[in-house]
């Protein structure tokens, strides 16, 4: 399913569009809004899985309150996708500045519009049979049930207690009408986020600092005498941080729990978690209580604190932990700079890693300043575009490539970010804004990337004029 995003005026970006792929890259220079075109997909996704609430008609809602029952037609659904993401597109966008941690102000005239590139039929024929209990309320349940072969989703309020159905808010009602249709109804439409974003060093180093500090605040409060509600005074001092880096905080000191837990991948796909050890040159133990040791090939009998660790182990360890706890098919995974304090070799390597995850079924989405994970995924496409030819196939053998990584053109969409002169309705000359310029990808040359390819042009002819 092809998504196409398109921002306006978001940061630097005044008007512009691009489409999701199996991998999606977005590279140029510093400041031009590789990072906001990210995230805004990914808060996108974010909200319509956990906040978005489907609009639903209040005829079938006042039905319900009613009489106890209602149907509700599937294909309703499906004939108003586009006015359905045109809603959700704009309320969306009326939490820009949360998203990315700024001012209302600044966000005031942004738009983040989502759509899909073709039609989708109803092809559900999942049975759903689920129910919410509210023991709080009477002992009142609202059952949901579709059956295979029927178009219909029926909703029944039972009330143990025999009293009206109207004991439960209509707002609570709708809200779950509207999760029941999107994870069984609507559940291939978009991918679950997961974000990997650059600052997620930081993250792994202070996240229990962060923790410690809260708790003792809470603590401390706890022991006046005036009331006061603890959390409602740490409100007060909450950092206006983008939803990444909060994310990335969370996922951090949620990992812990989650360490019994085994991905899908990791699961399915061993070999892609031994790809991942290979980069950080030995493996990452988190135990229960949250502590994390990294164990180096170099010298097994030896533990490192993450603190102790390097750069590298640091920023690879939310990506260790997604391929081996959380990893799921069919994800948005959406990484920041993937190449941050890895070395050039290393950055080949990732190139290989994400191009093996998307030949596994998971989606991802990369901002990148990396030449070096460019070059490597042409090579990639280039050793993909000949599958029989013999030269080709002794490539493969000598330099230790395996069918799992390489990867189709038609798998990968690259937008490039520049700036280029534009007229705006705010101005009366010309401006410089950010624009996302799809670009040309080749089966035999791969992809046409001139940011990086200037530059590396310019600094050959410059050491060219000096040795000769």
């Amino acid at each position: 399913m092809a998504i196409k995003i398109r921002l306006r005026k978001i940061g630097c970006i005044e008007n512009s569009e691009y489409e999701l792929n199996d991998l999606t890259i977005l590279c140029g220079i510093n400041n031009s809004g590789k990072t906001y075109a990210a995230n805004a997909i990914y808060g996108f996704l974010k909200y319509w899985h956990t906040d978005y609430v489907l609009l639903q008609d209040d005829n079938q809602l006042r039905e319900l309150r009613t009489t106890g029952r209602t149907e509700i037609n599937i294909e309703n659904y499906y004939n108003k996708i586009d006015s359905i993401l045109s809603h959700a597109s704009n309320e969306y966008s009326k939490t820009l500045a949360s998203i990315f941690g700024g001012n209302q102000k600044l966000f005031s005239n942004s738009k983040c519009e989502i759509s899909l590139t073709h039609t989708i039929e109803n092809n559900t024929t999942q049975k759903v049979n689920t129910s919410y209990r509210f023991d709080g309320v009477n002992n009142i349940r609202i059952k949901l049930l579709k059956s295979p072969d029927s178009q219909y989703l029926t909703v029944t309020i039972n009330n143990d207690s025999n009293l009206e159905q109207n004991k439960i808010p209509s707002f609570i009602i709708s809200d779950i009408i509207s999760s029941t249709v999107k994870k069984y109804i609507l559940k291939d439409l978009f991918p679950k986020p997961m974000i990997i974003s650059t600052e997620r060093t930081g993250s792994v180093m202070f996240q229990k600092e962060l923790d410690f500090t809260r708790n003792r605040i809470v603590e401390f409060i706890g022991t006046k005498s005036y009331k006061v509600n603890p959390y409602t005074f740490l409100d007060q001092f909450k950092g206006n941080y983008p939803i990444p880096v909060r994310d990335s905080v969370d996922f951090t000191r949620e990992m812990p729990e989650r360490i019994n837990e085994e991905g899908e991948i990791a699961k399915t796909h061993p070999e892609i978690l031994d790809m991942f050890n290979d980069i950080i040159g030995g493996k990452v133990i988190t135990y229960k209580n949250g502590t994390v040791y990294f164990v180096p090939n170099i010298n097994k009998s030896i533990r490192l604190t993450l603190a102790e660790s390097s750069s590298s182990v640091r920023s690879m360890y939310h990506l260790g932990c997604y391929i081996q706890y959380t990893s799921k098919k069919d994800e948005l995974l959406v990484i920041d700079e993937p190449e941050l304090n890895l070395h050039p070799e290393n950055q080949r390597k990732i190139a290989r890693l994400l191009a093996s995850l998307v030949n596994v079924g998971v989606k991802i989405l990369i901002s990148t300043h990396s030449d070096y994970i460019v070059k490597e995924l042409n090579t990639l496409i280039m050793l993909n575009s000949y599958p029989k030819n013999t030269e080709i196939l002794d490539i493969i053998k000598k330099e230790n490539y395996c069918k799992q990584e390489l990867i189709s053109s038609k798998q990968i969409n690259v937008f490039i970010n520049e700036f280029k002169s534009m007229k705006i309705k705010e101005r009366k000359t010309k401006v410089k804004r950010a624009v996302l310029t799809p670009a040309h990808i080749d089966d035999d040359y791969g992809i046409d990337a001139p940011s990086f390819d200037d530059t590396i042009s310019k600094m050959n002819n410059i050491q060219n004029q000096l040795m000769f």
